[in-house]
């Protein structure tokens, strides 16, 4: 914690290979800095989760991330939207707020990610079956 109490910033990033599941929580207010930490390392776990599972979902935990400066929502929605494209799975995000879920849909208004303000709905989500996609 900080003198403010607020969480430090930061996040941890694990692949659970016998679910196919990426697991992913942050927390704390961010900066640039951090951001790009973030990316370097999922970047490279993203790699290594695609050499064993060409496709998987992605649990993201943002319950202890406040609403972020616009900045680094920024950086965000890009890494968001890279991993989308790369990625046929689903992203499921619990927040903490109902305001954190509006910042989260704005990140990335893709119908493989949704919002959840409760963990198991989230992973109730990502249970069900995927329907193929439909052009």
């Amino acid at each position: 914690m900080t003198l403010e109490g607020q969480l430090e910033p930061g996040y941890s990033i694990a692949f659970d290979r016998p679910n196919g599941l990426m697991r992913i929580a942050v927390r704390g207010l961010w900066t640039m800095q951090t951001v790009a930490a973030f990316i370097g390392e999922g970047l490279a776990a993203t790699a290594a989760a695609h050499r064993t599972h060409p496709i998987y979902d992605t649990l993201v935990d943002a319950r202890d991330f406040p609403v972020q400066a616009a900045q680094v929502t920024d950086g965000l929605a890009e890494i968001f939207r890279v991993g989308m494209e790369s990625n046929a799975g689903r992203t499921a995000i619990v927040s903490q707020s109902h305001l954190g879920k509006m910042q989260g849909d704005r990140l990335n208004p893709n119908p493989r990610q949704k919002i959840f303000l409760a963990e198991a709905d989230a992973i109730a989500w990502l249970a069900e079956p995927q329907l193929p996609k439909t052009d």
